[in-house]
């Protein structure tokens, strides 16, 4: 086969792709994108083909170090369109809509209010827009101390803590109560074991083992008191549900939500603590190969001495979170953008893949320049996703951020937040009476 005339045109086309700018520029992305949910659906897929026989047949030579990954190349290339035309869950700007658990546009009635010893607190995003916004308020005794906020802080694990995510809380003058809200997160599993050496295997089909996964990583010294579903905060977001099937393929996606009261010691004084988690389960593949991707948003918490515990007031606390329509207009646009290019860019490759065998066949009758005017487009599409930020480094860390371009100097304080300004004399210790570090754009 190596000297067939087909393998040597299927050589020269996939050679021509890799000196294209298109190819180069998805390649500058190629670990981050390996790591991504995007990818390991794709890998889930890939691997459940394998066991079939007619993709067997496909593969005479499966030794040959060269063949197998071009033509696996164009498979996963029509399994990108498959997934992106079919199984591909709404706009991206729907889950905006639903920016913290219980927020949204359908806000429950609290039975709280501003005075009375309650005060409206803001969770602001800092350093992810153009200036500094509101995300959401939420009301919080008027003695209560706040920090954190939204953090767009890159996670280089690739699992855990999503970009951008929710990090705040408020704390009583004891320390001992508290309310706040957790990080959105991102964990993925595989039946055939794990699918990155940086994450574990979290393969969990129901928010209660969601819950006892996450107190497990984030409260380990913490013992399980109670459990109790809470359909009612998931049913905003059923009628994103999806339920398909490509012969033995499969694909589910659903959403659930629940909570959990914990209790464990707290510099030697038991406390208990609600835990509210709302999820969505995204899962692929067959009965002997599947995937399953877990992403939870923001998180509700209400901590209190043992026996101080007042669920009804943990509730009235998490139905007063309202979301600012302006950041969540903006996080909606930042997301379709987001969700546009993986779409647009998917559809792309698929009508490469589709018209694949024609290209081969007048690759020297004009197919380059189809080809050249789509890589074109993908050049144009990728640029105009990037305009908008940078990527900075923390010098003395190591982390890595992605800023807005909007501002020249960024500054990363010792408390974690990252300031943005134009202001050429800025300095956090003078300015705020706080140390910081400047960031240094990644070159």
């Amino acid at each position: 086969m190596k000297d067939s005339k087909f393998y040597q045109r299927l050589t020269t086309q996939w050679e021509s792709i890799q000196e294209t700018s298109w190819f180069k520029q998805i390649s500058t992305y190629n670990q981050s994108m390996k790591e991504s949910s995007w990818y390991q659906h794709l890998r889930s897929r890939h691997e459940s083909l394998k066991a079939h026989a007619w993709y067997r047949k496909l593969l005479p030579d499966t030794s040959n170090p060269k063949f197998y990954p071009i033509l696996s190349c164009f498979i996963i290339l029509g399994l990108v369109a498959w997934w992106t035309d079919d199984a591909t869950p709404g706009n991206p700007a729907d889950y905006a809509a639903y920016d913290l658990i219980g927020g949204g546009n359908a806000y429950q009635q609290t039975s709280l209010s501003s005075g009375n010893g309650m005060k409206r607190a803001e969770i602001i995003d800092r350093s992810g827009f153009k200036q500094p916004i509101t995300a959401s308020t939420i009301l919080i005794p008027e003695n209560w101390q706040v920090q954190g906020g939204v953090s767009w802080q890159m996670n280089p694990g690739k699992c855990g803590n999503n970009t951008p995510h929710t990090n705040w809380q408020a704390v009583s003058p004891d320390g001992f109560s508290a309310v706040a809200i957790l990080p959105e997160q991102s964990w993925g599993g595989s039946t055939m074991g794990t699918i990155s050496p940086q994450c574990p295997n979290v393969f969990l089909t129901n928010i209660q083992q969601y819950l006892q996964f996450w107190v497990s990583q984030f409260r380990s010294q913490a013992r399980i008191v109670t459990f109790q579903p809470r359909p009612d905060i998931a049913q905003p977001l059923q009628h994103l549900a999806r339920n398909s099937s490509m012969g033995m393929e499969q694909h589910r996606q659903w959403f659930e939500a629940g909570q959990v009261v914990i209790e464990y010691n707290m510099q030697g004084t038991m406390v208990e603590e609600l835990i509210a988690k709302l999820v969505m389960f995204n899962q692929s593949g067959t009965q002997q190969m599947g995937y399953l991707m877990t992403v939870s948003f923001p998180g509700y918490s209400y901590r209190a001495p043992k026996g101080q515990l007042d669920l009804n007031y943990a509730e009235q606390i998490r139905r007063s979170i309202r979301s600012n329509p302006e950041y969540v207009r903006l996080k909606g646009q930042h997301s379709s953008a987001i969700g546009r290019t993986y779409l647009e860019g998917g559809k792309r490759i698929g009508e490469i893949n589709h018209n694949a065998n024609q290209d081969i066949a007048r690759i020297n009758q004009g197919g380059y320049e189809n080809r050249n005017r789509i890589r074109n487009e993908g050049d144009q599409r990728f640029n105009e996703m990037m305009r908008e930020t940078n990527q900075y480094v923390d010098p003395q860390s190591g982390n890595h951020y992605e800023l807005s371009q909007h501002q020249k100097f960024h500054w990363l304080l010792e408390d974690g937040r990252v300031i943005s300004t134009d202001d050429a004399f800025f300095l956090p210790y003078r300015d705020m009476g706080v140390q910081g570090r400047k960031l240094e754009q990644r070159r």
